[in-house]
């Protein structure tokens, strides 16, 4: 199952709503067609429980587009213990776009997020 441009769109959107409504900082999320990427602060709670809350939203809200199933297994969940790997992950994320992606980054962040990969060597 792929998602198309809008469904993309949708399934960003709705995990960053989602999200946001159960106050869960978000730095930057991407969609492609058959992938999403989020990085969260969880702090000390089960972030894959948290992320499988936002994709309950994505799911209700694409069931008339796809039906059936539309995530695969539970979600590979990792966390970024320092500062380099933080600012790593980010332009991972980011760099989804370069491929078709939606990419959604947090306001806040995105002049620092561009400052970071304007100083950082290639």
């Amino acid at each position: 199952m792929f998602l198309n441009k809008s469904q993309q769109r949708i399934a960003i959107d709705s995990i960053v709503e989602k999200l946001d409504r159960m106050e869960i900082p978000i730095a930057v999320g991407a969609c492609d067609p058959v992938h999403c990427h989020v990085l969260i602060r969880v702090g000390t709670g089960d972030a894959k429980l948290i992320f499988g809350r936002a994709k309950q939203l994505t799911s209700f809200r694409l069931r008339h587009a796809i039906p059936g199933k539309l995530w695969e297994g539970s979600s590979g969940v990792f966390r970024v213990d320092t500062k380099h790997r933080f600012w790593e992950v980010v332009a991972y994320i980011r760099d989804h776009a370069k491929h078709g992606a939606c990419v959604w980054v947090n306001p806040k962040l995105e002049s620092t997020i561009q400052r970071q990969i304007e100083e950082s060597p290639e």
